[in-house]
């Protein structure tokens, strides 16, 4: 298991189901919007977990885009232990 991240879009959503599936992200799976190597944010809908795998990483977003009745258009789930994170200040 490794640091993952993931990112996705929803199709034909408000930005309320955006803010809603991150919050319950955030919250219920422990995801977090900030970079490792500085506090700030991430682009909008990448998150990171520590100690998953990618497959669980799709199985939470999935569970929280329907825990709000949202349709998932495509995502992107990887480790991303080994690769740096630029934080552009």
């Amino acid at each position: 298991m490794a640091l993952i991240l993931i990112t996705y879009d929803l199709k034909e959503t408000t930005k309320d189901i955006h803010n809603e599936v991150k919050d319950t992200m955030k919250s219920d799976y422990k995801y977090s919007d900030k970079s490792p190597t500085k506090k700030h944010q991430l682009p909008n809908t990448c998150l990171l977990k520590d100690s998953i795998t990618p497959q669980q990483a799709v199985e939470d977003l999935k569970a929280s885009v329907k825990k709000h009745n949202g349709t998932l258009e495509r995502f992107l789930s990887c480790e991303c232990s080994n690769y740096l994170i630029n934080d552009l200040t």
